[in-house]
């Protein structure tokens, strides 16, 4: 179809996308209304350019779109999930290669991995059943890395992180278990 798919004739799927990125040129992960440079910015701009999704889709409304977490400016991730309808493969049709054809739109830097059919009711940020975290420095010579191998474990255990979190009434708990800090 010239000008793309008529996408109300389309069938969608619901999928799960694992994103990693290098982030050092980007303003966080989520889009943000006044920054382009975001790694979600990018992801929607291919998914449209693919013809995945309808030009100028709401993505929660029209997508049910959910992601696991953000990444704050210069953050890099690899394992980040996100959960949205995508046009799916008409019946009768080989299924729609989606890492692929997301990869060819996206910059060298912003990587789909995998996708995966899920369930409607998965949400990537609620169904997530545990994060891994790894932070790196520069040994500089200033840095005491028995004390902060030390401090770090202080953080192993169930511990309440509200303290840390906007207030958020779908949030059941803020307790959040840490298994390994080092």
């Amino acid at each position: 179809v010239l000008g793309g798919p008529d996408f109300a004739a389309c069938p969608t799927v619901y999928v799960a996308l694992k994103i990693a990125y290098l982030g050092w040129a980007y303003h966080g992960f989520a889009r943000l209304k006044h920054l382009e440079a975001t790694v979600e910015g990018k992801l929607f701009e291919a998914l449209t350019r693919a013809r995945l999704i309808p030009p100028g889709a709401d993505p929660v409304a029209d997508l049910r779109y959910s992601r696991c977490g953000r990444t704050d400016k210069g953050v890099s991730a690899s394992g980040q999930v996100v959960a949205l309808m995508l046009r799916a493969a008409h019946p009768g049709q080989p299924p729609l290669d989606y890492v692929n054809t997301i990869n060819r739109h996206l910059p060298d830097d912003v990587r789909v991995l995998g996708s995966r059919e899920c369930g409607e009711a998965f949400d990537a940020r609620f169904g997530a059943k545990g994060r891994h975290y790894k932070y790196f420095f520069v040994q500089d010579g200033t840095l005491d890395l028995g004390r902060m191998a030390e401090c770090a474990r202080c953080f192993v255990g169930e511990h309440n992180f509200r303290n840390f979190c906007k207030t958020d009434e779908s949030v059941r708990t803020y307790d959040r278990r840490v298994t390994a800090c080092y």
